[in-house]
């Protein structure tokens, strides 16, 4: 499954939804949410995301040490499952 881009319904952040891999990650970058009006730091609802890779992981990672990403709300298990082997 592609990566699905949303923008919440709050409008303090955006819901992805599918895979975060490599070649999704590009998708989503710091351009991104400056070109939708976001709020700066967002939030981004992780609740949709069915698979997740390294690249996708380090996306998450890198946009929350550069301070664009306030928080993640809402991780689905899969995003957690990802975390826990990357800290183990």
């Amino acid at each position: 499954m592609a990566l699905s881009i949303a923008i919440a319904e709050s409008r303090r952040g955006l819901c992805l939804s599918g895979h975060l891999n490599g070649s999704a990650a590009c998708m989503v970058s710091s351009d991104l949410l400056r070109q939708l009006n976001l709020p700066l730091p967002c939030e981004f609802d992780l609740s949709g995301i069915d698979g997740i890779d390294d690249a996708g992981l380090d996306l998450l990672l890198a946009l929350k040490d550069d301070g664009l990403v306030e928080r993640f709300t809402r991780h689905s298990g899969v995003v957690l499952e990802a975390l826990g082997r990357r800290q183990g």
